[in-house]
């Protein structure tokens, strides 16, 4: 059945086309497996459908097929988890209008907790969106060719806040001899400084006398390395360059990394599983100030069911609830969440699994989540809302 998941994502070629300007049907309503538990009910809505930030409305089509440069729109859709006195949890997103029934198959409800036995939790590891650095690192790459006295030539790069070397040379170099560094280093805000220094014992640098020898340090940029510095032609035994690493934005929090980090463990796992190249999301300060505003501003709605999007939003949307007491109302563990927007849609078929594909789609770039809470009926209500868009 998880064949048909991602049917919808990288998958089935079926079609379905939305005119601009259809309107959802407010009371349809789609029961997912008949699940239900004496303190649970699981039931989902069509929303209305949400036009790109970027292109005007127009009609979509699914595929077997994601190429990289994908630009189809992505669509959402809204699942409501409603339960008795002690507490509730909604699902909510964005989609078109539909109505059919299907069986979830890889998913249960039992006692107010949610689990599923998706295999992409199980393959899940810490992944972020920067070539592999953690949070509030950049990756940098120091590559190098000698000339024909490649053992005169060493070279380190230092941490000047901790004046711990973070890159060195990792042999004694042959003639002619090349190497390549990588290295994720700490990114300050507004900026970590480092020293990178090479040495040479005769003092003739290493081009051009003996050889076109040089060097290169690169900087991660979107994805990419971009040189910070070139050289290979100084006179003399020290050459020293001053690098300033800076963080494009602020420093995540832990709870902003988490949220990153659910998402992405997903992308990778599911764009490797169809073979697809992977393409992270990266986080957006723009997209979690806005879903934060708008989490906030659904507090007043605490007491109904389900959860409304938006009207003025321009981006893709997933969204969450729990109230209640004790456990209802707890702090869910931001991979819990996503894990309900993806992992329990694997085995629903298109076109009823829009929180999956909001989540995975390779042409969206960015995300953003935000989280309210208030005291509501002598428990807690929280709402989470995470926001999608492909450009920052």
């Amino acid at each position: 059945m998880r064949l048909s998941l991602i049917a919808s994502l990288l998958l089935l070629s079926s079609t379905a086309t939305l005119a601009a300007g259809e309107q959802s049907r407010s009371n349809d309503r789609i029961d997912l497996g008949q699940e239900r538990h004496k303190t649970g009910r699981l039931e989902e809505k069509a929303g209305p459908e949400r036009p790109s930030r970027v292109r005007q409305r127009k009609e979509a089509t699914t595929t077997n097929e994601l190429p990289s440069n994908d630009n189809r729109r992505d669509w959402f859709t809204t699942v409501s988890l409603s339960g008795g006195s002690n507490g509730a949890e909604s699902l909510s997103g964005s989609t078109f209008s539909s109505s059919s029934s299907q069986s979830s198959g890889s998913s249960s409800w039992s006692s107010g907790n949610w689990s599923s036995s998706s295999s992409s939790s199980s393959s899940a590891v810490a992944i972020t969106s920067r070539m592999g650095c953690s949070s509030g690192q950049r990756k940098i790459k120091f590559s190098i060719t000698v000339d024909k006295y490649g053992s005169e030539t060493t070279w380190n790069i230092q941490q000047l806040s901790t004046n711990q070397i973070v890159m060195s040379n990792s042999r004694t170099y042959s003639p002619y001899d090349t190497e390549s560094v990588e290295q994720c280093v700490d990114a300050g805000y507004p900026e970590e400084q480092y020293q990178l220094t090479l040495y040479d014992e005769v003092g003739d640098g290493i081009c051009c006398k003996s050889g076109n020898g040089g060097y290169t340090l690169f900087i991660e940029e979107s994805g990419s390395f971009t040189p910070l510095v070139t050289g290979g032609n100084f006179k003399k035994t020290k050459m020293t360059h001053l690098i300033s690493v800076r963080s494009k934005e602020p420093p995540l929090s832990s709870r902003d990394e988490e949220w990153l980090t659910a998402h992405n463990t997903r992308r990778k796992y599911w764009h490797n599983y169809y073979q697809k190249s992977y393409v992270p999301l990266k986080w957006s300060g723009e997209l979690a100030a806005s879903s934060q505003l708008y989490a906030e501003k659904l507090l007043a709605t605490c007491g109904d069911q389900g959860i409304e999007h938006d009207p003025n939003n321009m981006y893709g949307e997933n969204m969450a609830k729990n109230k209640g007491m004790g456990t209802w109302g707890s702090l869910y563990a931001a991979d819990k969440i996503v894990g309900r927007f993806v992992d329990r849609e694997v085995d629903i078929g298109y076109p009823h699994n829009y929180h999956l594909t909001q989540a995975l789609w390779r042409a969206t770039r960015y995300v953003g989540c935000g989280e309210s809470e208030m005291d509501w009926n002598g428990g807690i209500c929280r709402i989470q809302v995470c926001r999608y868009s492909k450009v920052s």
